[in-house]
């Protein structure tokens, strides 16, 4: 056990991806104690046509409604799971462009959670893995991930050097060899199976119009079990190690830090970027603590 929790944060194109991806992974730390929470950048609404041919009209009302029915579901998966703070940017999606007041909200929300640890799309992720908001989303974490640590990029909130980032892998877990020819392969397996419930109800929590049927949910289930072939074990999820791979980033936690950056501590003296941001969204925070 590291001696103090890990702050861990999870960012996905929609509220499904998280959960999906990492949620078995996120439960995991939730339950060791560690501060856990899932950012989604978009509400993952435009593409979702049978709830938004139940509007009369389709536009933006119909998209507000939508959006918050999805929010609901995306916060009662995150209770299942345990997770304590639930964080909706509301960016636009299909298309999801990773453009400059995208990047300030995603850095600012990694400089103000100060997280240890940042699981996120594969910046690969074309498509052909399901969506094409993946990629985009796995290219605006990243580089927020770096721009974060840069005292010269436009924010009023001081650097923060993440410790490391896990990619989410593919469906192809079950392909011998180097994986699909658009993804690299896992290199880091989580074993979930004592959070295995918790991981059917939140997916479950998320609705049948997200694709999430009892049925759905148990293919995904035996998918997930058809791992052990490569684990050992009875249910995982896989990830690609943006740094170097380790048996076990929990016990590697040295001093909160893995990387050679060492996070700085002297900024409290600095006015940081004082004049308003022109251009910029506020970014309102769902914490599913507070919301009770």
């Amino acid at each position: 056990m590291s001696p103090e929790p890990l702050r861990i944060l999870a960012i996905g194109a929609h509220p499904p991806d998280i959960i999906a991806r990492a949620g078995g992974t996120l439960a995991k730390h939730a339950r060791r104690g560690d501060i856990v929470m899932a950012a989604a950048l978009t509400d993952g609404v435009r593409h979702m046509n049978s709830l938004l041919a139940e509007h009369r009209v389709v536009g933006p009302a119909a998209i507000a409604a939508v959006a918050q029915q999805k929010r609901a579901e995306m916060q009662a998966a995150a209770q299942a799971l345990g997770i304590q703070h639930v964080r909706f940017l509301g960016l636009r999606e299909s298309p999801l462009v990773p453009h400059l007041e995208a990047l300030h909200a995603v850095t600012d929300l990694i400089r103000e959670f100060r997280p240890d640890v940042i699981f996120c799309h594969h910046p690969q992720e074309t498509i052909l893995s399901g969506h094409p908001d993946h990629g985009p989303a796995g290219e605006l974490a990243l580089s927020a991930y770096m721009l974060a640590m840069e005292l010269g990029f436009e924010s009023r909130l001081p650097p923060w050097v993440v410790n490391n980032v896990y990619l989410f892998d593919s469906n192809s877990q079950d392909m011998e060899g180097p994986g699909l020819g658009h993804l690299p392969r896992a290199t880091v397996y989580v074993d979930i199976t004592e959070v295995i419930e918790a991981k059917r109800q939140a997916l479950l929590a998320l609705g049948p119009a997200m694709g999430y049927t009892p049925d759905s949910v148990a293919a995904l289930m035996a998918q997930l079990k058809g791992r052990e072939g490569l684990t050992g074990v009875d249910y995982a999820e896989g990830f690609c190690d943006l740094h170097t791979p380790v048996l076990d980033y929990v016990e590697r936690r040295r001093k909160g830090r893995w990387v050679s950056v060492k996070q700085p501590t002297d900024y409290e003296h600095l006015t940081l970027w004082p004049a308003p941001d022109a251009g910029r969204r506020n970014i309102q925070e769902e914490n599913s603590d507070e919301s009770q």
